[in-house]
This record gives C-alpha cells, sequence and structure tokens, in this order.
C-alpha cells in the first residue's frame, strides 16, 4: 500500500539529512543507503524491509 510520505519527512524519521536523501535519490550522484537507512526506511511507516530491496541481483 503506498503512502505519500515526503523526502524529507522520512529523511527526518530515519534520521538523516534532507540532502544526503536528496543524493540517494538523484541517480548522478554515488550516496547509497546502507542497511541501517533500509530498516529505518521501512520502520518509519511500519513496513517490512523486504519491500524496499531487489529480489534478486543483476
Amino acid at each position: 500500500m503506498a503512502q505519500k510520505i515526503s523526502q524529507a519527512t522520512s529523511a527526518y524519521g530515519i534520521d538523516i539529512s534532507d540532502r544526503f536523501s536528496g543524493q540517494v535519490e538523484n541517480p548522478k550522484h554515488r550516496a547509497k543507503y546502507d542497511p541501517k537507512h533500509v530498516n529505518g526506511i521501512a520502520r518509519f511507516p511500519g513496513c517490512p524491509p523486504c519491500g524496499f530491496l531487489p529480489e534478486k541481483s543483476l
């Protein structure tokens, strides 16, 4: 189920800067979320972490 949460709100919820979140979401930057971030992102809206990870590696 999709939830409408802004990038700034989700960044605040997982205790990262909205600037870092913007860099991760921008394909021109090399910044990436680590597993701790993925767990925080999933915990914030109450979703399982596996929903944010690909099923298979490419």
